[in-house]
């Protein structure tokens, strides 16, 4: 029997990593900050399972892109942190 779980990775990007399980889709990447969110299956007997989450009601906060774009407004691409940028975006852009 198997189960299908969403796990964030972080992993160096110079070294190849191993994966707990079979990965089904790549969900998420970062490479600045070296992470991925990807959907797993595991065999039960392997899974760890987490504690249930109560659920407080309050939802995620979303974080968006600080780069601007061409015409001048701001990117809306979601970003993992406040101040963080997307690939299209790097900080080098800003020095031109």
């Amino acid at each position: 029997m198997s189960l299908v779980r969403v796990e964030t990775i972080t992993y160096d990007g110079t070294e190849p990593f191993e994966v707990p399980g079979e990965v089904l889709a790549v969900l998420h990447t970062n490479h600045n900050q070296s992470r991925m969110t990807v959907l797993l299956r595991v065999d039960v007997d392997q899974a760890v399972l987490a504690d249930p989450v109560e659920d407080d009601g309050k939802a995620e906060d979303t974080h968006y892109c600080i780069g601007m774009k061409g015409d001048g407004s701001r990117c809306t691409r979601e970003v993992d942190d406040v101040g963080d940028r997307c690939w299209q975006h790097p900080e080098e852009d800003d020095a031109e």
